[in-house]
């Protein structure tokens, strides 16, 4: 009886300290889950006021009047639509970072000077501009009436301003039909390297383009390429005693292997 009794009480002990253990376990379960509850709650809380904060912030910094943009910085300000370049200016004294970079650029560009502008920001209150401008390289006599009026040009074929006095270290291209002048813009890099000593380009059909230099009385037409070779090595020949008694009025260099002369006047020649 004493073993049977002693076999029940290890019984009933195991059953309670099994029972014990499940309800402790269960209890750090509910503590484990209440904790971590807990810790997202203030985790929540915590960005909730720090989103509030930051907007608040945001909003404080995006009216704040020192950030107001009160100048701009321009570096190598165009000086040829300076009444258009402040308008667009004055339509961005706006907070500094608010400020569309891209959309005052892009309207900084449709000023025919400005080939390209780099933007940025020095706060508190300053936005600078460093522009790249364009260069005339020629100028086109449009009208010969009272003097004339010239079409300053860059080496894209953009027309800059127009001015009514010439300008001395600019090729001129005299153009008797609109937009003439742009068939001459492939041969810009042949026509630089003559440029002290050109009185003025002009195009005559079929010959292309006709060159007049200062002093001579000669029209060329040196046709696409080697413009300097080839007027120096006709005025080589020039100076031989065959040709030095004419006076040639048009000299076609356009072939490779012959040129032709026009004589101002022909019935010497032929005689």
């Amino acid at each position: 009886m004493s073993e049977i009794s002693s076999i029940g009480l290890k019984g009933e002990s195991e059953f309670f300290r099994r029972h014990n253990n499940s309800l402790l376990s269960k209890q750090k379960k509910i503590k484990s889950i209440k904790l971590k509850g807990f810790h997202l709650v203030l985790i929540l809380v915590i960005f909730v006021i720090a989103g509030f904060a930051a907007y608040q912030a945001g909003e404080f910094i995006m009216t704040w009047e020192k950030f107001k943009v009160k100048s701009f910085k321009l570096v190598n300000s165009p000086g040829l639509e300076t009444k258009e370049l402040k308008k667009i200016l004055t339509r961005y004294s706006t907070n500094i970072f608010s400020l569309n970079i891209t959309e005052l650029k892009k309207e900084l560009l449709t000023l025919r000077e400005v080939k390209d502008a780099a933007l940025s920001r020095k706060l508190p209150s300053t936005i600078e501009i460093r522009f790249f401008l364009r260069e005339p390289v020629f100028q086109v006599l449009k009208s010969r009436k009272g003097g004339g009026k010239y079409d300053l040009v860059d080496k894209e074929g953009v027309v800059l301003c127009t001015g009514a006095a010439r300008q001395k270290n600019l090729v001129t291209i005299k153009s008797d039909r609109q937009d003439d002048w742009k068939k001459i813009l492939p041969c810009l890099d042949e026509l630089d390297r003559l440029r002290n000593v050109i009185d003025y380009v002009g195009v005559k059909e079929p010959y292309g383009i006709a060159l007049k230099l200062k002093g001579l009385r000669e029209i060329f037409y040196p046709g696409e390429s080697d413009f300097a070779y080839k007027i120096n090595y006709y005025l080589k020949l020039k100076r031989l005693p065959l040709l030095r008694k004419y006076r040639v009025r048009q000299v076609d260099l356009r072939f490779d292997d012959r040129f032709y002369l026009e004589y101002e006047n022909d019935e010497e020649v032929n005689s």
